[in-house]
Parts: structure tokens; C-alpha cells; sequence
């Protein structure tokens, strides 16, 4: 048996799995080479067909498409430029326009105002010199017999009542009666301040030539806080400017409500003393005393006196000014 059926050698699993190895191992390399290849096949074709298809749809472009799309690009580049420009023109134009427009706005709103103020302040004072129906009691210019002028304020205006009744009226009748040769001028504007009443005084002594200047004001000035300083300064520069023009002077003095402080109360009071010693003006410290403390004298705003308290005031002032005209008719 040995003998006719030689051996055949035997090799293990191992031995057997190496063995075949390099057969296997050619055999995937060649697959790896063939799909190596096929990859770059395809890509090579995927190339060639972009470049063909932009070569193709360049050749297929109508002439001048590129140099048009680069003009587009320009202009727009262009236009935003020129856009920028105009803008910025533009509003610089506008500014400078809007501020021109502004200034001769301003200019004539200035114009306009100073013209309307002047007018204003000439009319009012040409208007209270005068004696317009609102405040002279009986004559426009001076008379031939003693002439008082009067310069207040609402106090003296009548407010609220018929310019009859009022106690400025009321003292021309009560000395005309007693045979008195005498003119009451009343200048009394409602609202008016030692200021304004310096400002317009000049004109009011020229029309009136008074040989009494009758002063109430500085009511107003204390409702306003206005400084004592500055009211004494123009109850005396209106007191001397009628002394000069050979008048006597008559100071109405005025106090201030308790709630402006005992402080400014005191200084307020004091500026008309101050001023009537300064110029030797005839003076009465306050001039609503009678009534001060009566409320029913007073309408409803508390601070303007009713008609009925307006024989009340003239008794309290006749007295005085009887005792004036008296004096400068003895004269």
C-alpha cells in the first residue's frame, strides 16, 4: 500500500492559509489598481465636461455680456458715488438753506416784534397820557385851574367797577364841590410797576403839567418779588423828575400779603418811606389801611377793592391832598 500510493506531504491550516497568501493578495491588488483607476477616469471626465460647458457657455454668450456685466458693476460703483455726492450736496444745500431761512426768520420775527413792542409801548403811553375813555377822569390836557396827576396802577384804574366810581374820580367831585378849581388826570394803568411808570411819566408831566403828581404804585412790583432796591430807585427818580418840572409829590405807600416773609415785608414797606424822605414827598406808609382787614372790601380775587370801599380810600388820602392844593394855592 505504501508502495503504490506514494504519500502525499501534509501541511497544517496555518501552513495551508500562507501558502495561498500571495495569490489573494494579487489578486486585490489588482482590484484596488482597476478602482484607483476608474476614480480617476471619472474625475477626469467630470473636468473635461466643466470645462467644456463653460468654454461652451462662454462661446454661447451674446458679445458683450462681460464688458456689459463690468459696466454694470462700474456704473453701480459710479452711482453710489454720485449718489453719496448728491446727498451729501443735497444736504448741505438744505442746511445752509434752512439755516438762511431760519436767520430771516428770526430776523423778522425780531423786526416784528420790536416794531409791535414800540407800538405798543407808544400807543399804551400816548393812550394813558391822553386820558383815553379808560383812565382820565375829565380832561385830555391841562386845565386852567390846579391840575393833579395821577400814576397807579389797578388801584387807581378801577378795576372792575365804572371809572365813576372809582376814588380818583370820587376826589376830583368830593373838591369840586368844596369850591375847588381842580382837574384830576388819571394815568393809571391796571398791571403797571415803578418801572413802567418811570417810563412814561416824561410824557405824561409834558401833556398834563401837573402841580400835583399823585404816585401809586409798587403793588404789583411786590407781588412779583421785585426787589426793594430797585422800587426805591424809581419811586424817587419819578419824584424828582416832577420836582423838577415844579410839582409836589404824593407817595401812596402799599404792604405786602404776610406770606412773602416779614423780612421782604419789612424792606418792601420801607422802599416807599425811603423814597418820599429821599425827594421830600408827601406820603401816607399805606394806603388800603382802612380796608386791609375787611374782606367783604375786597372782590372776589382778594385783591382789587370793591366800589364801596372806594369812599373808604378817599377819605383816608383826602385829607392830605386838600391840605397840598391848599398849600399851592395859598402860593
Amino acid at each position: 500500500m505504501t508502495d503504490k500510493f506514494p504519500t502525499i506531504p501534509t501541511r497544517s491550516p496555518r501552513q495551508s492559509v500562507h501558502a495561498a497568501a500571495p495569490g489573494w493578495r494579487a489578486a486585490a491588488a489588482r482590484r484596488v489598481t482597476a478602482t484607483l483607476f476608474l476614480l480617476v477616469t471619472c474625475l477626469c471626465t467630470a473636468v473635461t465636461h466643466t470645462v467644456l460647458a463653460q468654454e461652451s457657455a462662454e462661446s454661447s454668450m451674446p458679445e458683450g455680456v462681460a464688458e456689459d456685466a463690468r459696466e454694470v458693476t462700474e456704473g453701480a460703483a459710479r452711482g453710489a458715488m454720485d449718489a453719496t455726492e448728491g446727498t451729501a450736496e443735497g444736504t448741505a444745500k438744505g442746511v445752509t438753506e434752512t439755516t438762511e431761512g431760519a436767520v430771516e426768520g428770526v430776523k423778522e420775527a425780531t423786526e416784528s416784534a420790536v416794531e409791535g413792542t414800540a407800538s405798543g409801548v407808544k400807543e399804551a403811553t400816548e393812550g394813558m397820557t391822553r386820558g383815553p375813555a379808560a383812565r382820565d377822569v375829565t380832561a385830555d390836557a391841562a386845565s386852567d385851574g390846579y391840575d393833579v396827576l395821577v400814576l397807579g396802577d389797578s388801584i387807581s384804574a378801577a378795576y372792575g367797577m365804572p371809572l365813576e366810581e372809582g376814588w380818583v374820580a370820587l376826589a376830583e367831585m368830593a373838591l369840586r364841590a368844596e369850591g375847588e378849581n381842580v382837574t384830576f388826570h388819571n394815568a393809571s394803568i391796571s398791571g403797571d410797576t415803578t418801572r413802567g411808570g418811570r417810563g412814561r411819566l416824561a410824557r405824561a408831566i409834558e401833556n398834563f403839567d401837573p402841580e400835583l403828581l399823585i404816585i401809586e404804585l409798587g403793588g404789583n412790583d411786590g407781588l412779583r418779588g421785585y426787589p426793594p432796591k430797585k422800587i426805591v430807585e424809581n419811586l424817587t427818580a419819578m419824584a424828582e423828575m416832577a420836582r423838577e418840572a415844579g410839582s409836589e409829590v404824593l407817595i401812596l405807600g402799599m404792604m405786602i400779603p404776610t406770606n412773602y416773609g416779614p423780612a421782604y415785608g419789612k424792606l418792601f414797606a420801607d422802599a416807599f418811606a425811603d423814597a418820599a424822605g429821599a425827594t421830600d414827598s408827601e406820603f401816607i406808609p399805606f394806603f388800603l389801611e382802612p380796608i386791609a382787614l375787611d374782606r367783604a372790601h375786597f372782590q372776589p380775587d382778594g385783591i382789587h377793592p370793591t366800589s364801596e370801599a372806594q369812599p373808604i380810600l378817599l377819605e383816608h388820602v383826602l385829607p392830605t391832598i386838600r391840605r397840598i392844593i391848599e398849600k399851592g394855592t395859598a402860593e
